[in-house]
């Protein structure tokens, strides 16, 4: 009798320990963001209301409090149908300046055992004065479809994450041969003696469809360079050489 009351205890403490590891795993959250979307944003735009997506493990279970900001005002967060998204509304005076926008994510009381508080910042930028002008009819626009233009940086044609399943296969007509950003870049100055004044260039942001995702129509990511492609370092580049040039 003694020996099953003691296998009775056991078990029922083995099962206990593994449930609160259990709910502690669905619950406890990373001590980070992955990921805020727009990444950043400006100052000085006339509309005021700016809502940042917020992509968290178990968000749901948190209020999100801004330290004070002047000139910034938080008008709550509002949680998603999927618990690990919600959406963070501010309004933002034309006068702010810029800085970093510090957060603090505490759990609901509820959840206060398996759930720790956590801080994140966001950014907010100067805008620029100066924009570059529009194109119009007197432009002379050239269409460019990255993966097929120019290969700068053989380096990037894979990449190892497993994420991109589509690989470089310049046999294939309908796989990517390995066209990038960077190679763009360098072709500035023959599509500048063309007689080109706008160039036109397919999507670069992430995209993970099996087939023909060299077109950049198929896109997975909105806030990530494709890394088949380059990065938002080269991207800015591009856009930097553009404008020196016309």
């Amino acid at each position: 009798m003694k020996f099953r009351i003691f296998l009775l205890r056991l078990v029922l403490l083995l099962a206990t320990t593994f449930s609160s590891k259990a709910m502690a795993r669905l619950l406890t959250p990373p001590q980070h963001v992955y990921q805020l979307a727009p990444a950043h944003w400006y100052t000085g735009f006339k509309d005021s209301l700016l809502e940042i997506i917020i992509y968290a493990e178990n968000i749901d279970l948190y209020d999100v409090v801004m330290e004070p900001y002047e000139g910034i005002s938080c008008m709550g967060k509002v949680n998603s149908g999927n618990r690990h998204i919600a959406y963070l509304q501010l309004v933002i005076s034309p006068q702010t300046k810029a800085g970093n926008i510090l957060f603090t994510a505490k759990p609901y009381q509820r959840r206060v055992r398996y759930a720790k508080p956590f801080k994140f910042e966001y950014e907010l930028r100067e805008r620029s004065k100066t924009l570059p002008a529009a194109p119009d009819a007197r432009d002379v626009a050239y269409r460019v479809i990255i993966d097929r233009f120019a290969n700068g940086d053989e380096g990037n044609d894979n990449t190892n994450s497993g994420f991109y399943r589509s690989e470089v296969n310049r046999a294939d007509p309908m796989a990517r041969h390995g066209g990038d950003i960077k190679g763009l870049t360098s072709k500035l100055d023959y599509i500048k003696s063309l007689g080109i004044s706008t160039v036109w260039y397919t999507g670069v942001q992430g995209s993970d469809h099996p087939e023909q995702s060299f077109t950049g129509l198929s896109i997975s990511n909105h806030y990530k360079v494709d890394p088949r492609l380059g990065n938002i370092d080269q991207l800015l580049k591009l856009s930097s050489e553009m404008h020196k040039k016309g």
